[in-house]
């Protein structure tokens, strides 16, 4: 069995090279299947003659999988012997825009390790001395980047609802931890709408510091509306933190609404800022939230059960 690495991680050559790896594995009979955790690394594999070419099986994480494909983007995941997403909305709107592509399994994420690691750390409180130093009480975090490309993350829609936050919360802060393009919009933003000073931009920090500001922060908050799962809300989860997501996407496969969080229209400003000054006006609500929501996680999205499910899946490409 052989498995690829992730295709964010890989730059340009060293996808050819791993592409002309795995061939020459595949010419001398070295393993018996292949799996790809992303969809752009399959397609080297149909340059195969079929005589050589293994089984293979590929991830499908979300927007890359139900944005137009080219034909050979197509070929490669419907020629898949086993194809895996990492939500039931992500399986099911990969099949509506490709119909015919056949069958789709569904394999809920789990966190790194690395992400577990470092919380609480001396180097992280030195780090991020700055932005710790700012966070409230009444603190509520986003992560994410902030791309003129990926404008559904939710970021425009906090900020705009934040006036109705402070209304009932004078001192509740949104914290806005992420780099991208679309920053100077969203700094813009924040000001027009009058919030700039409760509004705060961390940039890029490490995730020690990252780990160390979710233990500070009162909830956290990203009301997406495309997200194929969002491993964020299991970072904070891990921190016992309440969450808000989104009734638009697979957040719902991750937050039990009313018990560990709310899920919320994304154009329903008010509801969504309702829904904020809940969990910050209610203290015990939040901590009966998060201590749900750490459970929810050892439970469903913890690293065993995930390699139980994956394993099971790729027991059957195998066989």
């Amino acid at each position: 069995m052989a498995s690829s690495s992730t295709s964010g991680d890989l730059t340009r050559l060293d996808k050819l090279r791993f592409s002309a790896a795995l061939a020459e594995r595949q010419v001398r009979g070295r393993f018996d299947a292949a799996f790809f955790d992303h969809l752009a690394l399959v397609r080297p594999q149909l340059l195969l003659p079929e005589t050589i070419r293994r089984p293979y099986g590929v991830f499908l994480h979300g927007i890359e999988a139900w944005s137009p494909l080219t034909s050979g983007g197509k070929d490669a995941l419907c020629r898949a012997k086993l194809r895996v997403a990492n939500s039931s909305y992500t399986a099911a709107r990969t099949s509506s825009t490709h119909p015919g592509v056949g069958a789709i399994r569904v394999c809920h994420l789990a966190l790194a390790d690395e992400v577990l690691k470092g919380s609480r750390s001396e180097k992280a409180a030195n780090e991020g001395e700055e932005s710790l130093r700012r966070i409230g009480p009444n603190c509520v975090l986003i992560t994410g980047r902030m791309s003129a490309t990926e404008r559904y993350k939710g970021h425009a829609e906090l900020i705009r609802c934040w006036p109705r936050v402070l209304r009932e919360v004078p001192n509740a802060q949104l914290m806005i931890v992420g780099t991208g393009n679309g920053r100077g919009e969203m700094q813009e933003l924040a000001r027009e709408a009058g919030v700039g000073g409760q509004v705060i931009f961390t940039g890029f920090v490490s995730q020690p510091v990252l780990n160390e500001i979710y233990d500070r922060v009162a909830v956290f908050a990203m009301p997406s509306r495309s997200e194929g799962f969002g491993l964020v809300y299991l970072e904070a989860m891990y921190h016992r933190l309440p969450c808000i997501g989104s009734i638009h996407d697979a957040a719902g496969e991750v937050i039990a609404d009313g018990q560990t969080g709310f899920l919320v229209n994304q154009g329903d400003l008010e509801g969504m800022a309702a829904r904020i000054v809940q969990l910050l006006s209610d203290r015990v609500m939040r901590a009966s939230f998060g201590n749900a929501g750490y459970e929810r996680l050892e439970q469903n999205f913890s690293r065993p059960r995930f390699d139980a499910r994956f394993s099971t899946l790729l027991g059957e490409l195998v066989q």
